[in-house]
């Protein structure tokens, strides 16, 4: 009887270490947000899979890592698969969109180191976030949810909810010019 009761015991005192305990899941070896590539374009990040895209407009550079060619052919269309979304670009507005459908998996922290988590988890909720990874190490976060409005370096970012119920994110550029 002695024993049952110490074991008894024993398993409370567990249960109660672990849920008093924050048991988060380990770090990644690798960070989805910031161990990025640095991107001029917003990127868009995948809350579940930790997949990350950037939503390029702009040629990228040849040589300069987050930067966009100083010369822009421009004048095609294309479609475009960003962090596990499809969308489209027109390269002769230049815009992009992407369309998010409605009820989209949840956060997992896993995919994330420590720093990250603390920024995303205010947009667990959202399945997707937006960033700004210029400098991946700050990465600037903007949650997809309707009415998002931000605006980085020459690009002009709006989320809005479609007739369908899902959410439109649309990335529309302007490369300053000196003329």
């Amino acid at each position: 009887m002695r024993r049952i009761i110490l074991v008894l015991m024993m398993v409370a005192l567990l249960l109660s270490l672990v849920a008093c305990s924050d048991v988060s899941a380990p770090e990644p070896e690798r960070c989805s947000v910031c161990d990025y590539i640095p991107s001029h374009a917003p990127c868009l990040v995948n809350l579940n899979t930790g997949e990350v895209g950037e939503i390029a407009i702009y040629e990228p550079h040849y040589s300069l890592v987050g930067e966009i060619a100083e010369e822009q052919r421009g004048g095609y269309f294309s479609f475009m698969s960003v962090a596990g979304l499809r969308g489209h670009l027109d390269a002769c507005v230049p815009e992009a969109h992407i369309t998010v459908p409605d009820g989209v998996e949840k956060y997992e922290e896993k995919h994330f180191c420590s720093s990250c988590r603390e920024l995303l988890e205010a947009y667990a909720e959202c399945g997707f976030v937006l960033a700004d990874l210029r400098n991946p190490e700050t990465p600037t976060i903007y949650p997809v949810e309707a009415g998002t409005e931000f605006e980085v370096r020459c690009y002009k970012i709006f989320v809005t909810e479609t007739e369908e119920g899902e959410l439109d994110i649309a990335v529309l550029g302007s490369i300053p010019t000196d003329e």
